[in-house]
Order: structure tokens, then sequence, then C-alpha cells
């Protein structure tokens, strides 16, 4: 029985990513809110510091060579960033030289560490 079960919730999963990989399609735009935002630095003596949550948007635009990248609009953490697309299938994947955003299934998480910081973001995205 707990065989079959994984088998039925495997499959489901599969037919369920199917479905959401047109959602990563160029030229779709996200609007995102933040559930927990969080950082720890060297400033704070790596003190565990929560942020208010914030909302933003992105675009996902192909680069002239081909690439694609996710542009962050203009308010909120991300304002006016943009970062590598890394993996556009099941799920959206995208990095910069220190950090990484991912989304599926409509929920995102963002984290991320140098030298002086590490800091980490979740919340949920709608497609428009």
């Amino acid at each position: 029985m707990t065989k079959h079960l994984t088998l039925l919730i495997a499959f489901l999963m599969m037919i369920g990513s199917q479905v959401s990989a047109k959602d990563y399609e160029l030229g779709a735009v996200f609007y995102c809110n933040e559930e927990v935002s969080a950082f720890v630095n060297v400033l704070n003596d790596w003190k565990l510091k929560q942020t208010r949550p914030a909302q933003f948007r992105f675009t996902l635009v192909k680069q002239a060579d081909g690439s694609a990248i996710v542009k962050f609009g203009s308010s909120g953490y991300f304002k006016d960033t943009q970062m590598t697309v890394k993996r556009r299938d099941w799920k959206l994947e995208a990095a910069d030289s220190y950090s990484v955003f991912v989304l599926a299934d409509g929920r995102f998480t963002y984290g991320g560490a140098n030298d002086f910081n590490a800091f980490f973001r979740t919340g949920t995205c709608d497609k428009f």
C-alpha cells in the first residue's frame, strides 16, 4: 500500500510540475509577498535580526545572447537588481555571485552569504 501511495504522489507531482513549467516563460511577470526575512552580519555581532517583510515584483527577460535573467522591479529589497536564470522548467532558479533565488509552486526562497553577512527570505509569488 505504501509503495502505491508513493507512486501516486510521485505521479501527481510530475503532472503538477509539467503544468507549472508554463509559468516560467520569458516575459512572465510575478508579484511576490515576503513572509519571513532575516539576516546576520558582522555589524550586529552575528546576532539574528528579522526585517520587515516586503513586496516586490520581477520579470523573466531574454538577453541578447539568448540567456534569461530575473529582472526585479523598482521597490523592495531587490530594487533594480537582476540575477542570471540557471533553471526554468518545473522550478525557476536564478543566482548571482553570492545568492540564489528559487521559485517553485508559488513559494520562493532566497538566501546567500559572503564574508560579512548571511541572509534569507521566503514568501509567495503570483504570476500576472
